[in-house]
């Protein structure tokens, strides 16, 4: 495919605003460059988009939910809030024409979801495989700090 090369301070696309939000597509001279369905909220500066597929990361006291990134996207299960335990249905995939349901790692506060649609696939969406992020309990992060502990611990004895 024979691109035009795009140039440091080239404009590659405009941003229509409807009030104060950001409308669902990026056009470049009239062509639809990808729908951005929640582009209002990837916008921080709202004169300059990121360029780039964004990364979901858990941090310290979190874990990532994870799917496989050649699956399409079918729905969620949760909401950004809610309380899961261990097991708890977080979204459906379809992977190879099989629907499978991706499940909590363990309990906690869903924190963080990814900006998928139903029916696109997910590495189209994204980087990596965290679809998700679950904030854990007190007593879980405890858990957790302490294990990385130790297995810190264990590298710096063998060494």
């Amino acid at each position: 495919v024979n691109a035009p090369r795009i140039g440091h301070t080239d404009a590659i696309a405009t941003i229509s605003y409807i009030g104060n939000k950001a409308e669902k597509g990026v056009k470049k001279t009239g062509v639809l460059l990808r729908p951005a369905p929640y582009l209002n909220l990837q916008l921080v500066d709202k004169d300059v988009i990121p360029i780039g597929l964004p990364e979901l990361k858990a941090d310290i006291n979190q874990v990532a939910v994870e799917a496989d990134p050649d699956a399409v996207f079918k729905n969620w299960g949760v909401h950004k809030g809610d309380w899961v335990e261990k097991g708890d249905k977080i979204a459906t995939i379809a992977l190879a024409g099989q629907e499978q349901n991706i499940t909590a790692p363990t309990k906690g506060w869903v924190k963080k979801k990814s900006y998928l649609l139903p029916g696109q696939k997910i590495s189209d969406n994204q980087n990596g495989a965290n679809i998700a992020v679950i904030e854990l309990t007190p007593w879980a992060s405890f858990w957790k700090l302490r294990e990385i502990s130790r297995k810190k611990r264990a590298t710096t004895d063998t060494e």
